[in-house]
């Protein structure tokens, strides 16, 4: 156990074992992490999101982060980014997930341009209703889009972005727009 993480060690321990320490040892230190035995494990355990429709809105899915279109599409291709452990700090992000954060920014960053022409992102990290680490991420535009049978326009342009505003979709188009991204 270090800097309260418990990851398997899977030559000294059996599956069944491992969940029966981790659970002992959770109920006597609450703020452990336990890392899952099978890495799948981290698609499979995404309850505390579900507001977010991981499983039907997912857009990309990396080892420790998925990124999921926005029912709100405050900017064409508005997305959140969330981390697939739970957890309620950005200072509890563990090294190798912060580590692999860059690739997903930058895959996202480089669809959104190339699908759409964004030519600059706004990021908010709130966690005010929702206490799990996740950003909110918005392509700004300096020109009209016109895609999808409708024309998308920047309000904010080029201002910081107004995420309150809503710019709820039907789902039909909401899938749409998903799986051009995900292309």
């Amino acid at each position: 156990m270090f800097n309260m993480i418990i990851r398997p060690v899977k030559i000294d321990f059996k599956e069944e074992d491992y969940l029966k320490k981790v659970n002992k040892w959770k109920k006597k230190w609450p703020k452990l992490t336990i890392m899952p035995w099978k890495e799948e494990e981290k698609m499979d355990n995404l309850e505390f999101m579900e507001k977010f429709k991981p499983k039907e809105r997912c857009i990309k899915d990396f080892k420790y982060w998925i990124v999921c279109i926005r029912e709100s599409q405050t900017t064409l291709g508005s997305a959140v980014i969330l981390l697939k452990r739970q957890t309620e700090s950005v200072g509890k992000v563990l090294k190798e997930e912060a580590a692999e954060f860059p690739s997903v920014i930058k895959w996202y960053e480089e669809t959104c341009k190339e699908k759409f022409g964004a030519v600059k992102f706004n990021y908010l990290i709130m966690m005010m209703h929702d206490n799990f680490v996740h950003y909110h991420a918005f392509p700004r535009y300096d020109n009209d889009i016109e895609i999808f049978n409708e024309i998308w326009h920047d309000d904010d342009w080029p201002r910081a972005i107004d995420f309150k505003k809503k710019n709820v979709i039907n789902e039909s188009k909401l899938l749409e727009i998903l799986n051009f991204m995900s292309k």
